[in-house]
Parts: C-alpha cells; sequence; structure tokens
C-alpha cells in the first residue's frame, strides 16, 4: 500500500520567522549581503515562494549541487531564512519536485480525451527532462531519502493506469513498460547534462534518441495546453494525489 500523501507531501512548510532557529555554524559563518532587507515574520509566505522561485530556476540550470547561497541571493533572503525554511538541500529539491510532480498531474488533467492523458503527460516529463536537469537527479536521489522515494512511487502510480490505457488505444506499444520510459528519461537526461548545447538542440537530440530507443518522443502533441507556471495549478502549486486526478 502506498504512503499517505495528501497533498504529495509538502515539505518544507512555512515556518514563523520569529524566534526560529538556523543552523547553528552554517548560519554564524554565512555573511548576510547588506543590500538584503528582513521583511520580518510576516514574510513567511513570501520569503518561501521566493525561494521556492530561485530554487527551481537555479536548479533547473545548474543541477542539484547549485551553492545554495546563491538560492538565497537569487531570492532575495538571508541564508537564514533558506534555513528557516527548507533545513536542507533535499528538503528544498523535494519542494521542487512537488512542483514539478503538479506540473505532470495538470498536464493529465489537460487532456482533452481520455486518450491523449498518457501522450501530454509523457510530453511534460520530457520536457522537464530536457528544460530541468535538476528533475532526474531529484529522482535518482529518491534512494537516499525516503519522502522522495515515496512521493516518486505516487508518481510511478499515477503513470501505471496512463501507460495501460494508452497500449489499449495503440499509442503506445505493448512492449514498452514504465520501466523502460524512465530509463529513456534518465539517458535523455545524460544527453542534456553532458552536452553543452541550447536547450533547442537538446530537445531535438533528446527527440532522436527516444525515436532510437523506440518510445514516443511527445513531438505530436504539441497543440495541447501545458501550465507553464505553478500559478496554473491551484493550491499554491501543490499536486493533487496522482491516485484520483487523472480520473
Amino acid at each position: 500500500m502506498l504512503p499517505t500523501h495528501p497533498k504529495l507531501g509538502t515539505a518544507g512548510a512555512a515556518h514563523s520567522e520569529a524566534g526560529a532557529t538556523g543552523h547553528s555554524g552554517v548560519l554564524s559563518a554565512a555573511a548576510t549581503s547588506p543590500t538584503k532587507t528582513n521583511r520580518g515574520p510576516a514574510a513567511a509566505a513570501a520569503n518561501r515562494d521566493a525561494l521556492l522561485v530561485a530554487a527551481r530556476h537555479l536548479f533547473a540550470e545548474r543541477g542539484l549541487n547549485v551553492p545554495l547561497n546563491a538560492i538565497a541571493q537569487e531570492a532575495g533572503v538571508g541564508q537564514g531564512v533558506l534555513y528557516r525554511h527548507f533545513p536542507s538541500r533535499i528538503d528544498l529539491a523535494l519542494a521542487v519536485f512537488e512542483e514539478n510532480v503538479a506540473k505532470i498531474v495538470h498536464a493529465a488533467r489537460a487532456a482533452d480525451h481520455p486518450e491523449n492523458r498518457f501522450a501530454v503527460t509523457w510530453r511534460q516529463m520530457v520536457d522537464l527532462t530536457v528544460s530541468d536537469v535538476a528533475f532526474i537527479e531529484t529522482v535518482v536521489e529518491s534512494a537516499r531519502d525516503p519522502r522522495i522515494d515515496a512521493l516518486f512511487d505516487e508518481l510511478r502510480s499515477f503513470l501505471d493506469p496512463l501507460v495501460a490505457e494508452a497500449r489499449a488505444c495503440g499509442t503506445l506499444s505493448e512492449r514498452t513498460s514504465l520501466d523502460a520510459l524512465f530509463a529513456a528519461l534518465r539517458a535523455s537526461y545524460g544527453l542534456v547534462k553532458t552536452h553543452l548545447i541550447a536547450e533547442t538542440s537538446a530537445r531535438q537530440e533528446v527527440e532522436g534518441l527516444l525515436t532510437k530507443l523506440g518510445v514516443p518522443t511527445g513531438h505530436n502533441t504539441r497543440d495541447i495546453s501545458l501550465p507553464t507556471s505553478t500559478d496554473q495549478l491551484g493550491d499554491a502549486g501543490h499536486a493533487p494525489s496522482p491516485r484520483t486526478s487523472a480520473r
């Protein structure tokens, strides 16, 4: 039985800025930029949102190992504020991964016909693999963190019926398993990560690789409208439970 995830988890939920304690040693060594302003306890939610926006951008561009002080600087907060909301790098990665899962779930719900649900969902996953190098890196981290592992299990449970549906409709080969699809995404990630090429060129090379692997590229679903930001996802960017949202 899958773990209960009413909102696919809520990593690093916003806490009161007042009286919160940071990581000793780390925070004492961190220098606060003179341009930072203390927006006070009432800004806790805004600070968390700013951190997520910055993390999503920098993780996508540079991967999970981007310096945390760079994320705090882009968010316009001190590093101590970052640690109050997200005590570790994995806490922050989990929160961003939740948003990515929300986009995947929304893609399935936005499909114009049930038989298109797999196609638009797969396209969203390919797009994330090309544009966000941390997407697959976070999946890899699932082996090290039970929270990410539980969220990944939820994602697999959500995708299983979509894959079966696509096979029944003839849009996906009977020989293509969900494991094979994830293996194709990992191979695509390796292509993107190791080639210093523009995103457009990367997408073309990934689509070529997927074609050679015998799995869909998502290229024929370009006319489907997908979410461009978490503002379109509802519920503060958190995904509804995958087990119910595709029904």
